[in-house]
């Protein structure tokens, strides 16, 4: 058989372009994979063998989606469905960045060229395949330097900055510049946190975005933001259906934006938002670096925040040391007066004539002190206590939600007595009943005023218990409630507890809320109290038993044998007349007494007397010991001593000011008082 002129010739040249190509293909430094029309592998060079860790035979007739995280398959099937009805040249890098899986599971980002080839009818598409992992991680190592030193220029101005609205100014054009935005917002909440208000902004006209108000509210961008609590993507403003989109986003241009919360432990405060006209996407780096920014602003805020807390701290610890020293000594006068009343009480057994004064100065006297506490509470400062105790927790949590409900024109106050013991009441209950006399407070001061929740001990005698009749005499934890708002006259304070009565203004008011927290009081074999006075305001005191503790004596209750003992108890008390009180009281309960009006005749004592069991001191005393230092030597000397303190000032600013080494008990004190605290003191020692 003859064969055809150049026949072979062109089987040769074939054979030689085909080694050629797959020369040329092998020595590729990209991992070459070529698919056909069905997108199943036909070919694969070493180098695909290498970053895919799949031998030659196994990926040869496989599906190209095996090269493809299992999760991004369907999509890759459809786009390469796409491509395939129109294959043109694609080179590396042009928008071409995927994520490729190794047999091992190992996924990596990868950059491709796609080629096509046409022989005969068929269609082949050849695709160079780069890892570009470690150009990416320098590209994102190259980003975050770049973010990181905008973020170091904005703590400095920060740090230079003399107030918050220096910062604020500064942050929208610096997150400008990092990200490429064309407009940055700073939306700051208003302190009842409704709305938003813009505080600076960057590539936005004055008079579109200053005093600009948004509702906190999901269905706006910065509500929905602060509630996702992270930050939020809008790949397009015409497709988003998340919430409503402001119209201003219209009016600027605008198609797409990153927006973060800002937030602190206090709470939220505001949304930072970075806004294109053109789509583009956001990667972690750029999430991260507004996250940063926000955290710079939120700690700007906590910070004025706290100066203008330091300030007004420094208002009342001024207000503390005017009337400080006043109370102090009339504490201890108080101290004299009931003392003599209760030893002349004693004497007089019997004589009703006599009696009822005498009851009646005792009352006064109490009165008398309460007026001196609450007059100290003004220099009183939140703290954390050492141990939790439920009643001041619980009003401590409510703060907040109080805030909120009062609104920015009512000032809010906390005393809290750091002794008061855990409180027998659902703790439910209980924060819906101060929520009821919280917003009744709030009515009273249309206007504006001030709140004030106290928290302490109290003691009810028989002969309150007697003029009410629904409450037995004993202690109780007491929550008090004060406003000066409108007050309310005497008829109406007798009517407040009574089902649906109420001074509000039809549909203003059920006039179930006093009733109700009457009823949870009594339900809870508490006592409820209202005072007011007509124009000077309202206080509503909640007595709650106090709650069965493992630990501890029981709180003595009135009428109840006092504790009594035998110990030996030194007395170190500068004021002649109370020290011969508290000695009287003393020696009635059984026990010895050195008496001591300083600190160096009190060591002396104590080294002539081993039997000395107690240690009672006032905090203040004259000379080179007060009371917290004599504690202290008499502790270094005497180890297991008790140590009980007094003073005439309000045992709660005591102990902002020092670490008492002992127990306390506040001036004025009554018998019954210090038989309860000496006995504990003992006790607890041994």
């Amino acid at each position: 058989m003859t064969q055809a002129p150049g026949s072979a010739g062109e089987e040769r040249t074939h054979r030689l372009d085909t080694a050629l190509y797959v020369k040329l293909l092998e020595t590729a430094p990209d991992a070459m994979i070529v698919i056909d029309a069905c997108g199943l592998i036909v070919f694969t060079n070493t180098q695909g063998e290498r970053v895919f860790g799949y031998p030659r035979d196994e990926l040869i007739g496989s599906p190209v989606e095996t090269l493809v995280p299992e999760r991004l398959r369907a999509s890759h099937r459809s786009h390469r469905s796409h491509y395939a009805k129109q294959p043109t040249a694609r080179p590396m890098g042009d928008d071409m960045t995927l994520i490729a899986v190794t047999k091992q599971g190992r996924e990596f980002p990868v950059e491709i060229s796609l080629s096509p080839m046409q022989t005969g009818d068929t269609v082949y598409v050849c695709a160079a395949i780069r890892d570009v992992s470690r150009l990416q991680s320098a590209r994102s190592a190259m980003t975050r330097a770049h973010y990181q030193a905008h973020v170091a220029e904005l703590g400095q101005q920060v740090i230079a900055a003399r107030e918050l609205d220096e910062v604020a100014t500064a942050v929208p054009g610096l997150t400008a510049r990092a990200l490429g935005a064309d407009v940055v917002l700073l939306l700051i909440l208003t302190s009842h946190d409704t709305e938003f208000v813009c505080r600076a902004a960057y590539g936005a006209p004055e008079d579109m975005v200053t005093g600009k108000r948004i509702k906190n509210d999901v269905t706006t961008c910065p509500g929905f933001v602060l509630a996702e609590g992270n930050s939020v993507v809008v790949t397009d403003y015409t497709a988003e259906t998340r919430f409503h989109a402001d119209p201003m986003v219209e009016a600027l241009g605008l198609h797409c934006a990153l927006s973060v919360p800002i937030g602190s432990d206090e709470g939220p405060v505001g949304v930072l938002s970075a806004c294109f006209r053109q789509q583009r996407t956001f990667s972690e780096d750029d999430k991260n670096f507004m996250r940063s920014v926000s955290n710079i602003v939120a700690s700007a805020i906590k910070y004025t925040h706290a100066e203008e807390r330091l300030r007004h701290a420094q208002q009342l610890e001024a207000v503390g040391q005017l009337t400080g020293g006043i109370a102090h000594d009339f504490n201890n006068l108080l101290t004299v007066i009931i003392g003599n009343l209760q030893l002349v009480q004693e004497d007089i057994a019997g004589s009703d004539a006599i009696a009822q004064p005498i009851d009646s100065a005792l009352h006064a006297a109490s009165s008398a002190a309460d007026l001196t506490r609450k007059l100290l509470a003004f220099s009183r400062r939140q703290a954390l206590r050492p141990r939790p105790i439920d009643a001041n927790e619980l009003v401590g949590n409510m703060l907040e939600m109080i805030r909120r409900t009062l609104g920015e024109r009512i000032t809010i106050l906390a005393y809290p007595d750091p002794n008061v013991p855990k409180v027998h009441a659902d703790p439910g209950q209980l924060e819906t009943a101060l929520l009821n006399l919280v917003v009744n407070a709030r009515d009273a001061m249309p206007d504006g005023g001030r709140l004030s929740i106290e928290t302490s001990v109290r003691s009810l005698d028989p002969d309150y218990a007697e003029q009410f009749g629904d409450v037995l005499p004993g202690r109780y934890v007491m929550i008090a409630v004060s406003d000066n708002g409108s007050g309310m006259p005497e008829h109406i304070v007798r009517q407040a507890f009574d089902p649906y009565f109420t001074t509000k203004e039809r549909g203003k008011g059920s006039g179930l809320g006093l009733s109700m927290v009457h009823g949870f009081v009594k339900q809870s074999r508490g006592h409820v109290a209202i005072y007011s006075e007509p124009g000077q305001g309202t206080t509503v005191r909640l007595f709650l038993p106090i709650a069965d503790t493992a630990r501890g004596v029981p709180p003595l209750r009135v009428g109840q044998a006092m504790p009594r003992g035998d110990e030996t108890v030194l007395m170190v008390e500068d004021d002649d007349a109370v020290r011969a009180i508290g000695a009287r009281f003393l020696a009635q309960l059984g026990y010895r007494v050195h008496q001591a009006a300083d600190g160096e005749t009190a060591l002396q004592l104590l080294g002539a007397n081993p039997e000395i069991a107690l240690l009672f001191t006032d905090i203040v005393l004259p000379g080179r010991y007060g009371g917290v230092e004599l504690a202290k030597e008499v502790r270094e000397r005497r180890p297991g001593l008790a140590v009980l303190f007094t003073s005439g000032y309000a045992s709660g600013a005591i102990h902002r000011v020092e670490s008492l080494p002992g127990a306390m008990i506040d001036k004025p004190y009554n018998r019954e008082d210090l038989a309860s605290a000496v006995r504990n003191a003992l006790d607890a020692t041994a």
